[in-house]
């Protein structure tokens, strides 16, 4: 059994330097990573650097070290072209950072750290088995109105349920107390777990495919290849999110159009999009029988776009970032429920 990234093989890649921008040294093992996937590299003792074989799309490169300020930049990659980058990166200055260590207690961090977990990690039984390795890199400020966390250093959390060690990069964390409501983003670098035996990686092959059944991502690229019948979805228009709203049911030709670069769709509708589904996770047969079945439960989501429109990519990805806002199931979810881009799920039981 194997849960598989992306099956075809390209021939292109990504290689490079990476060096201090004052000393002109190189900078070894160096993180090189696409955002939110498990494909990167480390820079040897010269600095360089190669990724191969990579998903053709337009992409987030990631450079970052312990004590350098991160480089992320935005580039498209085609089935077969070779693309060069060189970095420069500049040494961070602590100096503040030590002031913000001391004016914070002991008790008030973890006060803090509590509600961060319990809202970055998720609700789901997956946040129970995630372990931060590194927790004491993160920053809080907590005021009447909101609590905010930052991290000059990448996060670092061992998701044992999902099989994945994912380095949270560039973390940026916003928590509204009296609307009850948040908002966080990184740029993760995911890294396979190596199974204890056999038994473990089918565990994670199960798992990964419950996090993946009813996700956002399901959803969008159930949407994209007209399968939204076939995977237990079903949409509707509504007022507003919540349980009193009033719902109209939708096509999926209103709201899906084809974009203007090949195999790029467009998302729009009016206020929110009501997305229901059964739920699938204490709903399925005998796990020797490889085949899951969907319960009587729905489970319900909403979702709103921030700009009129959202663009899809050929893998069903939203392109754009910030796109969108979530209410209901999915807002329950977290780092932990979150699997790397370029997954390929039809092949997770594969015999």
């Amino acid at each position: 059994l194997t849960f598989q990234i992306l099956a075809q093989k390209f021939n292109n890649s990504i290689s490079g330097y990476v060096i201090d921008d004052s000393t002109f040294e190189a900078i070894e093992n160096a993180n090189v990573y696409i955002s939110n996937t498990t494909f990167g590299s480390s820079t040897d003792k010269e600095g360089f650097f190669i990724i191969k074989s990579i998903p053709p799309n337009f992409h987030e490169l990631v450079v970052s070290v312990i004590g350098y300020k991160n480089i992320e930049i935005k580039t498209f990659i085609k089935k077969n072209s070779h693309i060069h980058h060189n970095f420069k990166l500049t040494p961070i200055i602590y100096e503040s950072q030590a002031i913000d260590i001391t004016s914070s207690t002991p008790d008030e961090w973890l006060q803090n750290f509590s509600v961060f977990k319990d809202i970055f990690l998720g609700k789901t039984f997956r946040a129970e088995k995630c372990i931060f390795e590194n927790a004491e890199v993160l920053e809080f400020n907590n005021s009447a109105k909101a609590l905010t966390a930052t991290s000059q250093n990448p996060l670092i959390i061992k998701n044992n349920i999902l099989g994945f060690r994912i380095y949270c990069g560039a973390l940026s964390f916003y928590y509204n107390k009296y609307q009850n409501s948040w908002s966080w983003s990184i740029k993760p670098r995911y890294e396979e777990l190596i199974p204890e035996d056999s038994l473990q990686l089918y565990e994670w092959n199960i798992n990964r495919r419950l996090a993946y059944y009813g996700s956002m991502y399901h959803f969008l690229l159930s949407l994209k290849q007209d399968k939204l019948k076939d995977d237990e979805f079903k949409i509707f228009t509504s007022d507003k999110s919540g349980e009193h709203s009033n719902v109209f049911w939708a096509k999926r030709n209103s709201i899906l159009k084809t974009g203007t670069v090949e195999n790029y769709h467009t998302i729009h509708f009016n206020r929110y999009l009501l997305i229901k589904n059964h739920s699938i996770e204490e709903h399925f047969t005998q796990l020797e029988e490889s085949n899951f079945q969907f319960g009587n439960t729905f489970q319900n989501s909403w979702l709103k776009l921030n700009f009129g429109e959202m663009t899809l990519d050929e893998y069903g990805y939203p392109v754009e970032e910030n796109a969108f806002v979530v209410y209901g199931y999915w807002a329950t979810l977290g780092i932990a429920d979150l699997l790397p881009r370029y997954y390929e799920l039809d092949k997770i039981l594969e015999k």
